[in-house]
């Protein structure tokens, strides 16, 4: 689904940019101990690459080490104060939503829209488990 919105109508193929799926994990799923894990499509019965453009990586939210730059970027997601951020253009953003009036009316709303998200939801979850005890009598 991803490359087909990619390709324009009457657009070929072979004119596909690579697509890149960036997942940030918690912890180390893969176990490894490394910053990021590239995952790209083999195939198994040559072990060849694939070569379709497909990328897949998984960067451990938990790696530290401040002399990397990805464990310089997990420090800066984990950071409560732009003060103690390494990127400035980070810092900057998390500044401006956090220490700005502006920008904390945003995450205000923000939050706001997701808590009648979540009620909403809840009632709906309730109104169904109503019905099915219903039936159930």
């Amino acid at each position: 689904m991803i490359d087909t919105k990619m390709l324009k109508a009457e657009q070929e193929f072979n004119e596909i940019h690579d697509s890149y799926v960036i997942f940030i994990t918690a912890s180390d799923v893969m176990g490894a101990g490394c910053s990021l894990y590239h995952i790209d499509r083999v195939i198994k019965e040559t072990g060849a690459y694939f070569g379709d453009g497909s990328h897949i990586i998984y960067v451990n939210g938990s790696y530290k080490d401040d002399s990397d730059p990805i464990g310089k970027l997990m420090h800066d997601f984990r950071c409560l104060s732009s003060v103690d951020m390494f990127y400035p253009a980070l810092a900057k953003q998390v500044r401006y939503f956090k220490e700005t009036e502006g920008g904390q009316n945003i995450m205000c709303q923000v939050f706001d829209d997701l808590a009648e998200k979540r009620a909403e939801k809840r009632a709906e979850e309730a109104r169904i488990e109503e019905k099915k005890a219903f039936a159930r009598r």
